[in-house]
């Protein structure tokens, strides 16, 4: 299933369900991301495709943010926004290592974590790179042919949010 057709289905079914809540900035610098959350619960960071903004992941946050404290990731350069650190040299790297220093900074307990695309190859190469940070992981449609697997006994496993999808959608 191609990402739009299970971002624009879901956002159908969830925008019927539910009305759209705030974001809220969060007190960390970076010259790489920005990160903004909302809701209350277990942590679960979103984080976009290449190109796309954050808000992107707006209706599946809205289905989450009852049951779970989501942080969504902006990564600098893309839809529209400065590219800041990330103009010159390695991407991918780097903002995986921003986003496990944000978990720490933030004293999150492992947190799930979800990415499309090169997104979600930076997922997995933060279950490698910081197997301590990561407590699930769900990359969708990952682009990593050049990627290791990630290691067994890292800690990461898939993540599916239970009644929040229907069978078979993740």
């Amino acid at each position: 299933m191609h990402l739009r057709s299970l971002l624009v289905g879901t956002a159908l079914i969830l925008c019927a369900c539910d009305a759209a809540r705030r974001s809220e900035p969060v007190a960390f610098t970076s010259d790489r991301i920005s990160i903004t959350t909302r809701g209350d619960g277990p942590d679960v960071i979103l984080v976009p495709g290449v190109g796309a903004h954050a808000d992107v992941w707006a209706a599946i946050a809205d289905s989450l943010d009852e049951t779970f404290r989501v942080h969504t990731v902006q990564v600098f350069g893309f839809a529209g926004t400065p590219a800041s650190a990330n103009a010159d040299g390695p991407v991918a790297a780097p903002v995986s290592d921003e986003i496990a220093r944000y978990v720490r900074e933030q004293k999150l307990d492992r947190p799930a974590i979800i990415g499309h695309s090169m997104r979600g190859a930076i997922g997995m190469m933060m279950a490698a790179r910081h197997p301590d940070v990561v407590g699930k992981l769900k990359a969708g449609r990952p682009t990593c042919a050049s990627m290791q697997p990630i290691r067994p006994g890292s800690g990461a496993s898939y993540i599916r949010c239970g009644r929040r999808y229907p069978d078979g959608l993740w």
